[in-house]
């Protein structure tokens, strides 16, 4: 889990985490990386971010019964498409980035539309985003300079990109 402190920076939803009466605000953010080759539905990718959502919730819920006001705490479920497979077998299989990286916003746009509606029900539990991410693509271009990815190219071969390099990334850039 990745966590970021919001000084200055908007929610979600638009509003200005300083909005919470002097209350520090922490951002909990969870990493759940998928081929997305397809992404699955409730018995695979969907349900897993599903269970993510309802064991947030309760952790919400636990925060809201205890009153802990001293601090706002926020999470985000961010989806990661693998850009680069680390096996060479499985980079040739897999169909392009964009189109995985478009079915996994098809795919996950309908829990977050679920959850808009069972807000309003426990009024404890906030929307936790599930928001699908390119920053597999971009911490493999910002490691490769930005270098074409492409067979084709006379530069030279990419440098591999793995979790570490991710996390990097995602510190530097959040």
């Amino acid at each position: 889990m990745l966590n970021t402190n919001e000084d200055e920076k908007k929610t979600m939803d638009g509003r200005d985490d300083n909005d919470n009466n002097g209350a520090a605000a922490t951002k909990h953010v969870i990493l759940f990386g998928i081929s997305g080759d397809p992404p699955t539905g409730t018995g695979g990718h969907v349900g897993i971010a599903q269970q993510l959502v309802d064991h947030v919730r309760g952790l919400q819920k636990q925060q809201s019964q205890q009153q802990q006001q001293q601090q706002v705490v926020s999470y985000e479920i961010r989806i990661l498409p693998v850009y680069r497979h680390t096996f060479a077998e499985k980079q040739q299989r897999l169909i392009s980035y964009d189109d995985r990286l478009e079915m996994c916003r098809l795919a996950f746009e309908n829990l977050n539309q679920q959850q808009q509606q069972q807000t309003q029900d426990p009024p404890h539990c906030a929307v936790v985003p599930i928001v699908v991410s390119n920053a597999e693509q971009e911490s493999w271009r910002r490691a490769n300079n930005n270098n074409s990815d492409d067979p084709s190219s006379s530069q030279l071969p990419p440098v591999a990109v793995g979790t570490a390099a991710l996390m990097e990334y995602l510190l530097q850039t959040e």
